[in-house]
């Protein structure tokens, strides 16, 4: 095989339900003559079994990582680094302070990179306000914004390609990161269709006999915004008793604080019976198909949009209706009217009006159930794979010019 493309994949390959399983999976599926992967992933990871072709434990996350990385590059020599960026993919903020290195040694070593940033932030966002979303200290907001300026310049300075999910995203690289928009590329979350879990595990079905269900999923971070979900349930379930709301997330190490308020405002607002509250890290990928199944429709609150969202594409997986607010990717990604309802951010009497058109029109439920069918078969993670590789041969075209 002598025109197999060797490729090493920088990465988490954890939990189960995590971007570049899928990616992975699709590659050996479908481009497994044309593509090798190795996948380089975190140290911490070597006791989880993940059913992929070649897995190094390669990096650890401290400051140590870009060099580990380059190690193992230099000894493997691939055609291509592809590196999946994460703002909290090698651990804390410290040392996401050092990927600027990794992409100097990558670059220095004369390694071809193409990097996909899942979240990209536009820099009049980050404030105060943003500090505090992240809990980053309110007073070093600035240092913050250096921080991340520093980390995506050096990603479109010293990248071959860089991949993006949206528009959204490859517009905010381009005017606030100074990217090309000639090596920007967009291969939008993929969604895999004919993977719906091994079946019912009668957790939640039998839990929520009876009951219609309203769905929230995703790390619980401030930026989500649930509370102004938790509001406006509060006047939907005094209207609609057989509506539970399942708020199913998991946990990071900064997000307690968040956590612990929003159980606190259940308690106040006597929601106790009402909302199901879970925070199992990770969840369960059989449990989480099942409750996205057993949902009427999926809700995304979010008060900042600096990426494309997993949970949602599992909404479009099983068909789901989705209510989200109306900034960022979500503004690209739901199509208001036709497969989703777009509602203002930190609004909850508006998201509670939106909710509510949704319960009361079940043949409006029903035809955005049917565009999100429709948009399914458009996103298959083989169809992400395909574009993923025809990207990779563009960077060595580019190179060898």
């Amino acid at each position: 095989m002598e025109n197999l493309l060797k490729v090493a994949m920088v990465t988490k390959l954890f939990p189960k339900s995590h971007y570049s399983i899928y990616l992975g999976r699709a590659f050996e599926n479908q481009l497994k003559r044309q593509v090798g992967i190795i996948f380089y992933r975190s140290k911490k990871e070597k006791y989880v079994q993940v059913a992929l072709g070649r897995t190094k434990n390669v990096w650890s996350t401290n400051i140590l990582y870009p060099f580990q990385i380059l190690r193992e590059a230099i000894t493997d020599r691939p055609d291509l680094v592809h590196v999946q960026h994460e703002i909290n993919m090698f651990g804390g903020l410290l040392t996401a302070s050092a990927f600027p290195l990794l992409m100097f040694l990558l670059c220095f070593a004369k390694l071809r990179t193409v990097v996909t940033v899942h979240a990209v932030v536009p820099l009049h966002q980050i404030d105060k306000s943003f500090a505090k979303a992240f809990s980053f200290p309110r007073s070093l907001s600035f240092v913050l914004k250096c921080g991340l300026l520093t980390i995506f310049r050096s990603i479109v300075m010293l990248a071959s390609s860089v991949i993006v999910h949206s528009n959204y995203c490859r517009e905010c690289l381009i005017s606030d990161y100074r990217a090309s928009a000639d090596q920007l590329f967009i291969v939008p979350m993929g969604v895999d269709e004919n993977d719906l879990g091994s079946g019912p595990t009668c957790t939640w079905t039998t839990r929520l006999k009876g009951k219609k269900v309203i769905l929230f999923f995703g790390y619980l971070s401030e930026r989500k915004g649930v509370e102004y979900l938790i509001e406006a349930f509060h006047d939907v379930a005094s209207r609609h008793p057989e509506y539970v709301l399942v708020i199913a997330g998991g946990i990071l190490t900064y997000t307690q604080p968040y956590i612990e308020r929003l159980k606190r405002i259940i308690s106040e607002k006597k929601l106790d019976q009402r909302i199901i509250f879970t925070t199992t890290t990770p969840f369960p990928l059989e449990e989480l198909h099942e409750l996205y199944q057993l949902s009427e429709f999926v809700v995304f609150p979010y008060i900042y949009s600096i990426s494309s969202s997993l949970p949602l594409s599992f909404a479009i997986q099983h068909h789901k209706p989705v209510i989200a607010t109306n900034i960022g990717v979500f503004r690209e990604e739901v199509n208001d009217n036709e497969d989703g309802l777009l509602c203002p951010p930190k609004d909850s009497q508006a998201l509670r009006d939106t909710m509510l058109r949704l319960i009361l029109n079940p043949d409006l439920k029903q035809r955005l159930s049917t565009n999100q069918a429709i948009k399914a078969k458009n996103r298959s993670w083989s169809i992400c794979a395909q574009r993923t590789y025809e990207i990779y041969l563009k960077a060595l075209q580019k190179h060898s010019s």
